[in-house]
């Protein structure tokens, strides 16, 4: 958008499979995602700069949930929000030490029943431009 304004979007699908205590059988979440942020992004000193996020995520999510009266088969659609800072250092021309805070919350929902995630995230990563 400008020099220190960016938009970022894109697309996510997961899964995460857990073993229960039955034999053979597992729990499972399907997820969808759809997301969208902007960016802002400045210069603290000549070799440090600093940015701050603000963004959207649509989830459509199934969960299939093993009971003693057999599989539960729940669909849910989701929305949520996240925003965060941190500080990139770099190295030389195309590497960096990046250090950062980020905060999201989640609401699922569906006629049955309504599920709520929050996260909050500290992350280190190495940044290597090609």
């Amino acid at each position: 958008i400008s020099e220190k304004l960016s938009l970022s979007a894109g697309y996510y699908s997961a899964e995460l499979t857990v073993a229960t205590e039955t034999p053979g059988q597992s729990d499972t979440t399907e997820t969808d995602a759809f997301f969208a942020s902007l960016t802002y992004a400045d210069r603290l000193t000549d070799k440090l700069f600093w940015y701050g996020r603000f963004g959207a995520q649509i989830n459509d999510a199934e969960l299939t949930l093993n009971t003693n009266n057999g599989a539960v088969v729940s669909s849910l659609d989701g929305d949520g929000i996240v925003f965060g800072a941190g500080i990139y250092y770099p190295l030389d021309d195309t590497k960096g030490l990046t250090f950062a805070a980020e905060h999201k919350d989640f609401t699922y929902d569906n006629a049955t029943w309504d599920l709520e995630e929050s996260q909050t995230l500290l992350t280190v990563g190495y940044n290597f431009q090609f």
